[in-house]
């Protein structure tokens, strides 16, 4: 887990669980597929 601090303040304000590569390489291809259909519209 990795903590979300507001830089502001320095206060935790939540926790985050860390992407696999694999899961980094999926969320990329999705967000590329979409913006290829989104382009052309």
């Amino acid at each position: 887990m990795l903590d979300v601090v507001d830089p502001a303040t320095g206060e935790r304000v939540g926790e985050v669980v860390p992407a696999t590569e694999e899961e980094v390489a999926r969320a990329v291809a999705a967000a590329d597929a979409a913006r290829t259909a989104w382009r052309r519209t």
